[in-house]
């Protein structure tokens, strides 16, 4: 899926697709640690990673 994307252009060729997969999980361990922490409000949490990740990749 993250090939077709690439190839479709709507995910950034540069970054390969095991480094997306690896941005994806630390992205998901950030996401419940800062849940846990209570840092950041529950309703700003799942936008907040979103838009993180999706700027990460070029979204």
């Amino acid at each position: 899926m993250v090939a077709s994307l690439q190839q479709m252009g709507l995910v950034s060729q540069q970054l390969t697709i095991a480094w997306i997969f690896a941005l994806f999980g630390s992205m998901i361990t950030n996401t419940i640690n800062v849940s846990h922490s209570g840092d950041v409000a529950q309703n700003d949490i799942k936008r907040f990673a979103w838009y993180s990740f999706s700027k990460s990749i070029g979204l």
